[in-house]
C-alpha cells in the first residue's frame, strides 16, 4: 500500500493524528502479520517504525506549539543562553536545530517499513 495521497492535502495540525491513527494501524497490522509468519526482522522493524511515527507526531506538536508562542505570544520572553544560544518557552534553539534531522531519520524508518509491508 502506498502512502495515502489525500494526506498531502491535510493541514499540518492534522498530521500527528494521522501518524498516531492510520499510520500506526497499518504498521501494527503489518507487525501482527509478521508475527503470524514468524518474520522476526519485520516484527522488529514495525516496532521501530511505530515508535518513529510516534516521535514524529510529538516533534510536530512541539514545533507547532513553539511557533505559536513565537508568532502570537510576544509577552513570553526569549531566554538568552551562553555561547550565543537562546530558548523560547523552554525549547532550546540547539534542540530545534536538530528537529529536521530527527524527523528525517524517523520518516526514513517509517517509509522503509511501509514499503516492506507492500511486498
Amino acid at each position: 500500500m502506498a502512502l495515502d495521497t489525500k494526506w498531502s492535502q491535510l493541514p499540518h495540525a492534522d498530521y500527528p493524528a494521522v501518524l498516531r491513527g492510520a499510520v500506526k494501524k497499518k504498521l501494527q497490522d503489518g507487525r501482527k502479520k509478521a508475527i503470524r509468519v514468524n518474520d522476526a526482522d519485520v516484527v522488529g522493524a514495525c516496532a521501530k517504525a511505530i515508535s518513529a511515527a510516534s516521535e514524529i507526531a510529538k516533534l510536530m506538536e512541539t514545533a507547532s506549539a513553539t511557533r505559536v508562542v513565537a508568532d502570537y505570544n510576544p509577552q513570553i520572553p526569549v531566554d538568552f543562553l551562553p555561547n550565543g544560544r537562546f530558548s523560547l518557552n523552554n525549547i532550546n534553539i540547539t534542540d530545534a536545530h536538530q528537529w529536521f534531522h530527527k524527523a528525517d531519520g524517523w520518516s526514513s524508518v517509517v517509509e522503509s517499513v511501509w514499503s516492506q509491508l507492500d511486498e
